[in-house]
């Protein structure tokens, strides 16, 4: 290859330390970018219809935690976190959007909900299963949780914070440059049950604190995090390329 790139200059430094070594020069980095179409749908749709078939109610603090069903992604430590808190904050309710998708994950789902049964708490963790309309979901939720174990990047939370929601994420991959913690988000140790319900904590304490966490994350998206510029620079690195390869 002639040229080599990551979207995320963390990504490429935890995973490929001697291709960084042996091949710098044709290495360059181009972040990932979000269709502000996309989140512009997200925002303007009629909530109504959704709210009920979900039982999502607005006097509730409605908390969301996004992905396939599987164990690197962590959902049962939002669970776990969870169980840490509902004692303080009656309203609290979670939404577990997503599925196993293939046969293979099957067990880690029912794991999730024996681990529900367990806890007490079958009322306050409701599995919405796979859903083409997961932004939508979480243009109705207060808070985002993202546990995931590892991550390229995590365009799940690029959304939420695109839509400002407010996020508790793992610190792994690209998530360490888009969340500086206690500004736009908050970053844990990835399995950390407790530092997730601390930060949980905060945001369900401090109303303000979720709209200004939410506030500067949807800037830092939109500065940031863009389809249009990232096309462009494509446009860019291909043309050199293909200057380069006349001469």
């Amino acid at each position: 290859s002639r040229k080599i790139l990551f979207f995320s200059a963390r990504n490429r430094d935890d995973n490929y330390p001697f291709l960084v070594k042996y091949f710098e020069n044709k290495i360059e980095i181009l972040p990932i970018g979000l269709d502000p179409r996309s989140i512009e749908e997200a925002e303007n749709f009629d909530q109504r219809a959704l709210r009920q078939e979900l039982g999502i109610h607005p006097d509730s603090v409605n908390v969301a935690v996004l992905g396939q069903l599987y164990r690197p992604k962590g959902q049962h430590f939002a669970i776990k976190a969870l169980a840490r808190l509902v004692n303080e904050h009656p309203r609290l309710q979670l939404y577990v959007v997503g599925d196993h998708v293939i046969e293979e994950y099957r067990s880690y789902k029912k794991e999730l909900e024996e681990l529900v049964e367990e806890l007490g708490l079958s009322n306050r963790v409701h599995f919405t299963g796979w859903r083409m309309d997961a932004l939508r979901i979480v243009k109705l939720m207060d808070i985002v949780v993202h546990p995931s174990l590892s991550e390229g990047f995590g365009r799940a939370v690029l959304e939420s914070m695109a839509l400002g929601k407010p996020v508790v994420a793992s610190a792994v991959g690209g998530l360490r440059e888009a969340i500086v913690s206690g500004q736009n988000g908050f970053l844990v140790d990835p399995g950390d049950v407790e530092a997730i319900a601390a930060c949980w904590r905060k945001l369900l304490t401090d109303e303000a604190l979720r709209e200004s966490l939410g506030r500067n994350a949807r800037q830092t998206v939109f500065s940031d995090y863009l389809i249009d510029d990232k096309v462009k620079r494509l446009e860019s690195i291909w043309k050199s390329m293909a200057q380069e390869h006349r001469i």
